[in-house]
């Protein structure tokens, strides 16, 4: 089976967009090739499950799917981004 190091330039390649690696086993799938926070562009997230021998693309949709809060889009929920209450001045509200 490929890697995810082989997967990931041959999958962006062919939907044309940009790749950053994360601090985590994952990448981050781009629409501009910046590093720059709160401009970065990320649409989805590819990590690589060991155990099914596949790589999981992850959308803002999925993970909210996933979590159960797909409702909320387009609304403000304080603290949603992983920001806590008392340190969310808005920025990262919406979903």
């Amino acid at each position: 089976m490929e890697t995810l190091g082989e997967f990931i330039p041959r999958l962006t390649e062919r939907i044309r967009c940009f790749y950053h690696k994360c601090k985590s086993e994952m990448c981050s799938l781009k629409k501009a090739d910046t590093n720059l926070k709160g401009r970065m562009g990320v649409f989805a997230w590819v990590r690589e499950l060991r155990r099914g021998n596949v790589f999981d693309i992850s959308t803002y949709k999925k993970l909210g799917d996933k979590s159960n809060v797909t409702h909320l889009a387009d609304k403000i929920v304080p603290g949603i981004h992983f920001v806590p209450k008392k340190q969310d001045v808005g920025e990262g509200t919406g979903m």
